[in-house]
């Protein structure tokens, strides 16, 4: 068993060899959209945090890259240390020249041309730097010794400065879009066939910058990189952004008016089937073969009845991906932890963990008997699609797990009582009726094989589990 998964690999021949959220078919309806466009343009790709976002770029990347496409992919978030997005945006274009895999004379050639460009995009960014030093350096004298006309000059002064560098900055800023539109045509064109394929500019994980670095580069992106020939693809979550926003601008900042100022179209990542990724993530931890080395009794039924009651309850707690990626760690520190001939309920033990990673609060208090199994059952069903899981076969199952899990020997026959009441009531309807009696049946089961205690016993180890920490 994995306690991490593996690196996906993205190989350059098959960048979605290992796409196990069947994402290539949105690939490829991007890939026809931008192939339409010869205009400057953003396109924002919008999901939520964890949900995959920059293994889908990076396996479209290297697909647009085998279809002649420039790419240039750029981390904001690892960048975000710079206090000017220009100068991350710049140098990220001239390292990126070296991987386009042009050959060595129109590298050269490139390079010519974005130098020239840059020596611009440089003066500008000097410009930008703080530039009221008269009035700093007034405020280093003594005013009182100013005269009202000395004051009155050095304001008339500092206007002058201000206009002048206002219009220095419109031309530099209009040569440097002249000088990055020859150095894009020359890189947008396909050598031999007079086709033009426009630069690929990705920026990535600019919903987790710092608010003012993350608007700037959006700012910075659209005005001062608004050639034909670049296309911008963000990837971000709108509402993590729209906090970003708000704390700069105010909690009533409208955030949608705000970023349609910046980006021309969104597209939504779909979210994958909801078995999909965990049946993937227990292939690549390893538990496939982990279930198939157990002697237990139960064995042969362990592997579908976890993976189904997982992923159902990762889809109706909203546990996004990487969340679930957490919750397999911790499901796999357990199990290593755990000797080969101890039980490990693996159903009870998967509900316990995603439980924890939706509801810390309620977690706890079941564990230590402040909630009671109606508690947990009331919360997943007024969950999107909680009340159709617990009416299926492994919804009933879990309740049996959860009435049970703190049971003792003592507490069986109240148990007992209460469900045989139910299923015994004709003012029941015979769904309800029915239900009673397959828990009991199920509680038979339990009792057969000594599983009482069992929250008490697992939280033990998912306690022990939390102590080591996964990156």
């Amino acid at each position: 068993m994995q306690i991490k998964p593996p690196q996906l690999s993205i190989p350059d021949d098959n960048p979605f060899a290992e796409d196990a959220l069947n994402r290539a078919e949105s690939a490829e309806i991007l890939t026809q959209l931008i192939s339409t466009i010869d205009e400057p343009f953003v396109l924002a790709i919008d999901s939520a945090w964890g949900t995959g976002k920059t293994t889908f770029l990076k396996m479209w990347v290297q697909s647009l890259k085998n279809k002649g496409f420039p790419c240039l992919y750029f981390n904001a978030w690892e960048n975000d240390f710079s206090n000017d997005p220009m100068v991350s945006l710049i140098g990220e274009i001239e390292t990126g020249i070296d991987y386009i895999g042009l050959v060595d004379e129109r590298k050269r050639k490139l390079k010519e041309y974005f130098s020239k460009a840059k020596e611009l995009g440089v003066t500008f960014v000097k410009r930008s730097l703080p530039a009221a030093i008269k009035i700093a350096t007034a405020g280093a004298l003594d005013l009182e010794e100013l005269s009202e006309q000395a004051l009155a000059d050095l304001a008339t002064n500092y206007a002058k400065e201000r206009i002048d560098k206002y219009e220095a900055d419109k031309l530099t800023v209009k040569n440097f879009k002249i000088r990055l539109a020859d150095f894009v045509k020359e890189l947008s064109t396909v050598s031999g066939t007079g086709e033009s394929r426009p630069l690929i500019f990705f920026i990535d994980e600019l919903d987790r910058c710092r608010p003012n670095y993350a608007l700037e580069l959006l700012e910075k992106a659209k005005h001062l990189f608004d050639i034909k020939g670049i296309i911008f693809i963000l990837t971000l979550d709108k509402q993590q952004i729209g906090h970003s926003i708000r704390c700069l601008y105010g909690a009533g900042m409208d955030v949608d008016g705000y970023l349609r100022r910046f980006i021309d179209l969104d597209y939504r990542l779909p979210d994958p089937p909801k078995e999909v990724f965990c049946r993937f993530l227990f292939e690549r931890f390893g538990f496939s073969e982990y279930f198939k080395n157990r002697v237990t009794r139960d064995a042969r039924y362990e592997t579908e009845q976890f993976l189904n009651v997982f992923s159902n309850l990762c889809v109706i707690f909203g546990l996004s991906l990487r969340v679930q990626e957490q919750c397999f760690s911790q499901l796999s520190l357990v199990l290593r932890t755990t000797p080969s001939n101890f039980k490990v309920y693996p159903v009870f033990l998967g509900t316990l963990v995603a439980l924890k990673a939706s509801n810390l609060e309620l977690y706890r208090d079941y564990v230590k008997k402040i909630a009671d199994a109606q508690k947990v059952l009331q919360y997943i069903s007024e969950m999107p699609g909680g009340t159709v899981f617990l009416q299926e076969n492994y919804g009933i199952e879990l309740e049996a797990y959860l009435v049970i899990g703190h049971g003792e020997r003592k507490d069986l026959n109240e148990i007992r009582d209460r469900y045989g009441r139910t299923a015994e009531d004709s003012g029941q309807s015979e769904n309800n009726r029915e239900r009673a009696r397959r828990i009991l049946g199920l509680l038979d089961h339990f009792s057969m094989y000594d599983s009482y205690g069992m929250v008490a016993y697992l939280a033990k180890k998912i306690e022990v589990a939390d102590r080591f920490i996964t990156s």
